[in-house]
């Protein structure tokens, strides 16, 4: 390998790798809401953070969301949190994050609520953010995307067990616009 091939690898592993990590991230900081939404995905870190959320007061309400598996799991993990079970409201039909945004949708307004915490991992946040204010555009219900700190280092996150993870989101992100006219720009 050449020098130049070399300087260029070591310029886009400190430079641009860093920052593909961190255009992902818009997670907000929590506000009270009238529900705390965990979206399905298989992170236990999710219902967890979820369950720190409720313990301190941000809503009374837990919307567990994902296919029967996780929200299974999900539900575990609040229960052994201290989340009682008459708070809990299940989804287990979500496929997709924006299936998911649907039926969260019509979920929200069953409960007559106004406003919602959306807890997703990091990486997740800026897909999830478009989806959701996508599919919840003609409505006023105020969201706010969450997320759980990690342990994910923003300077080598391609090493990580989430390398994977977040590099899918750049496919999924023109997937979306093509599929379903959402831009997560």
């Amino acid at each position: 390998m050449s020098i130049g091939a070399l300087l260029l690898l070591m310029l886009f592993s400190h430079l641009v790798l860093p920052k593909l990590f961190s255009y992902l991230d818009v997670s907000q900081q929590p506000q009270v809401a009238d529900a705390i939404v965990v979206l399905g995905g298989g992170r236990a870190r999710r219902a967890g953070y979820a369950a720190w959320l409720y313990q301190h007061g941000y809503s009374n309400k837990v919307v567990v969301s994902g296919n029967d598996d996780v929200v299974g799991y999900y539900t575990a993990t609040l229960r052994e949190a201290g989340v009682p079970e008459e708070v809990l409201v299940m989804n287990d039909q979500a496929t997709s994050t924006y299936d998911e945004a649907e039926q969260i949708l019509s979920l929200l307004l069953d409960m007559d609520a106004n406003s919602a915490l959306i807890v997703t991992d990091r990486f997740h946040t800026r897909r999830a953010s478009a989806t959701y204010h996508h599919v919840f555009q003609a409505y006023q219900i105020d969201l706010t995307i969450v997320s759980p700190e990690d342990s994910v280092d923003t300077a080598s996150w391609w090493t990580s067990e989430f390398g994977q993870s977040i590099a899918s989101e750049y496919l999924k992100m023109p997937y979306y616009w093509l599929v379903y006219g959402i831009w997560s720009g």
